[in-house]
């Protein structure tokens, strides 16, 4: 049996050569012909002035488009992330970057490779095992990138909601800014399964955009969850995330 997928695509707009690869990702979701899925688009306003809303970026395009309008200071996808489950309509979610790119085939060997894996294994898994990262300005030459070099489940992932929500705790709306919050929640996942995250054998394509710098306070929170895994976990499991409202921050104050 067929799995139905939401795609969750959180997005922040401003930057032209981001706004195609959005275009790029859509037109490959859209040819997967052989699976039924939803997109779902949730859009952070703009901290940039002038940036056009989705909308007006992707065109007629048959898709829901979530906005968030209150405005935290920074981009935070985490955020995003999560108000695109809550407004989710199957059970079966895949996060994917506005930056990627992937053969018609992606989501039929993804719904075949979650078949034959066993539970609990199977309830969230890396989409990828080599990304091949395409040369722009500050990366001058083709790179190709090994999954299994990187402690992260960004780019393109897949999770059941009932895991996603109850087991993993969603993602944490702590972090602000670019990097840290797919760190954070690959350590809990390895953490729940006590072993290391599925990953599809499958190459994958990153389109070049300009690259921003890590934050520090992101790292900072990324240490506390490797170190007080756990804890994260309960206080994420415990708090209302995902509301329109704004990003729900759960207190790291007691934590060293």
């Amino acid at each position: 049996m067929k799995k139905e997928f939401s795609i969750i695509i959180p997005w922040c707009g401003g930057d032209i050569q981001r706004e195609k690869n959005l275009n790029i990702l859509l037109d490959c979701i859209e040819q997967q012909t052989h699976v039924n899925f939803e997109i779902v688009i949730v859009e952070q306003s703009s901290m940039i002035e002038g940036a056009s809303p989705v909308s007006s970026v992707i065109g007629p395009r048959k898709l829901r488009d979530i906005l968030l309008t209150h405005n935290s200071g920074c981009f935070n996808k985490s955020w995003c992330m999560n108000v695109g489950v809550r407004s989710s309509t199957f059970d079966d979610l895949i996060f994917i970057d506005a930056d990627m790119m992937f053969p018609t085939d992606f989501l039929d060997i993804i719904n075949e490779h979650i078949k034959i894996i066993p539970p609990p294994y199977n309830k969230v898994m890396i989409c990828w095992d080599v990304l091949i990262a395409l040369a722009g300005r500050d990366n001058p030459e083709e790179r190709h990138i090994l999954s299994t070099n990187l402690k992260t489940l960004g780019g393109v992932w897949y999770c059941n909601k009932d895991f996603y929500w109850n087991k993993l705790g969603g993602m944490n709306e702590n972090f602000c800014g670019y990097g840290g919050e797919d760190n954070d929640a690959h350590d809990r996942a390895e953490f729940i399964l006590q072993k290391e995250i599925v990953r599809l054998n499958y190459t994958l394509k990153h389109q070049y955009h300009d690259w921003a710098e890590q934050s520090n306070v992101a790292m900072r929170f990324a240490d506390l969850t490797r170190n007080h895994t756990n804890t994260i976990i309960q206080l994420l499991k415990n708090s209302e995330l995902g509301k329109m409202s704004g990003p729900t921050l759960i207190n790291l104050e007691n934590l060293n």
